[in-house]
């Protein structure tokens, strides 16, 4: 796959919503749901928030952007 390809539907599907049905299939956005990707903040919670919101739908994709994550405990 072509990471361009993969960036711009990666776009494209960001601007969706927290719970995007995208081919049959919904799409949780861990930016929607508090995720920043800026090296600096820990995104741990919201990344779990969208797992969580993925489960509570009955499954799906959590999505990333192209960003910096920070996951872990402190």
């Amino acid at each position: 796959m072509n990471p361009s390809h993969f960036w711009l539907g990666m776009v494209a599907c960001a601007n969706l919503g927290a719970a995007a049905d995208v081919a049959g299939e919904k799409i949780f956005n861990v930016c929607d749901h508090g995720a920043n990707g800026d090296r600096t903040s820990n995104d741990r919670a919201a990344i779990q928030m969208t797992i969580n919101a993925g489960a509570a739908a009955g499954g799906g994709k959590v999505m990333f952007l192209i960003r910096d994550y920070l996951c872990g405990s402190q």
